[in-house]
């Protein structure tokens, strides 16, 4: 065997008996204590030092989905705390208004067509007037004849 080979071996053989070398085939319990150390760390503890961050991130994640809703639903509040909820008496006193605009609007067109009438009245009175006018000048021009 070569010398690099023999040192491989004398690490391997260190390995074998816990480092201890002279003791050699005498049983190492430095392994037993990580192991049951590692044993007795619970699933979860395990899990959170593997995957802190990704929930840290994930618990981020949702707060802040949170904060959105919870900002979307005060907007929606105040939204329809601004609008007036249409109600039976709300609808009754909007009709009434309307009613009552309608009125003064036929009231309006009714007074328009009087004056409609009694201008076309006169408008007749004058043309029947000028009629007569231009009627009996021609007869008296008619009779100087």
């Amino acid at each position: 065997m070569s010398a690099h080979a023999s040192e491989n071996l004398l690490d391997d053989e260190k390995w074998l008996d816990g480092g201890l070398g002279s003791k050699a085939g005498t049983y190492d319990c430095r392994y037993d204590e990580l192991e049951s150390e590692e044993g007795s760390r619970t699933l979860w503890a395990r899990i959170w030092e593997k995957s802190k961050d990704a929930f840290i991130f994930t618990l981020m994640l949702a707060l802040y989905c949170l904060v959105v809703l919870a900002f979307g639903y005060c907007l929606v509040h105040i939204e329809a705390s601004r609008s007036v909820p249409i109600t039976r008496e709300v609808m009754l006193a909007e009709m009434r208004k309307q009613s009552e605009e309608l009125q003064k609007i036929v009231a309006s067109v009714q007074e328009a067509n009087l004056r409609l009438g009694r201008l076309e009245e006169a408008t007749r009175k004058v043309c029947t007037g000028v009629s007569q006018s231009m009627s009996d000048s021609l007869t008296v021009q008619n009779a100087g004849y």
